[in-house]
């Protein structure tokens, strides 16, 4: 399929309108009428995972957090963001980012699903009712101990860290799947028991 083909559904079903202002989503380097057969997913494009696309071949690269946030004034070797861009353009391969627009559309509502929880409603609001987070009530009361050992088998991993008495009971849980600082604040202004998140600061 073409490039254009590929991007507008991805952005049909995560759609730019639900990112965060200050975020950059959507195809940010490529052609939309070049061929797409293989496309290489990560988090962040380093140049190791730059590489490892070339190598396999890869048409497009689709991350999580865009490498570009910013106005760029040139483009040049000189700079990681300048060697990465030209690497792309030489190669071929067009580059799409989804950031905060998969946190509000996929990610909140899949971790949300994960942990079963009930009731829930946006942690914080980006548009018209759409936001980032969720906040729901546990399946059922359990200490704060119990919840982490839910939090691990719900996402398979084998470790959380924990701040808080474990012995504490916890019913209501905000859930940001991202970095979870900048949520904090509404998880205590909803009243929440437990607040879950990837990280503080990525």
């Amino acid at each position: 399929m073409k490039v254009k083909e590929l991007t507008d559904w991805l952005g049909g079903n995560f759609p730019a309108a639900v990112a965060e202002d200050w975020d950059n989503v959507g195809l940010l380097t490529g052609d939309d009428e070049s061929e797409v057969k293989h496309v290489f997913l990560a988090l962040d494009l380093t140049e190791t995972v730059l590489d490892e696309a070339i190598r396999a071949g890869a048409d497009m690269i689709v991350t999580h957090h865009p490498m570009i946030f910013g106005a760029i004034k040139r483009v040049t070797d000189e700079d990681m963001v300048g060697r990465r861009l030209l690497s792309l353009i030489r190669s071929d391969i067009s580059y799409y980012a989804m950031h905060t627009n998969y946190d509000t559309r996929g990610m909140a509502d899949l971790t949300a699903r994960l942990l079963n929880l009930q009731e829930c409603t946006v942690l914080e609001e980006v548009k018209d009712g759409e936001g980032i987070g969720r906040v729901g009530v546990l399946p059922e009361k359990m200490t704060l101990r119990e919840c982490a050992e839910l939090v691990k088998r719900a996402y398979d991993i084998p470790n959380v860290k924990i701040f808080g008495n474990l012995d504490q009971k916890v019913h209501l849980a905000a859930l940001c799947p991202g970095a979870g600082k900048s949520t904090m604040h509404n998880a205590l202004q909803f009243g929440c028991d437990v607040y879950i998140t990837g990280d503080i600061d990525h």
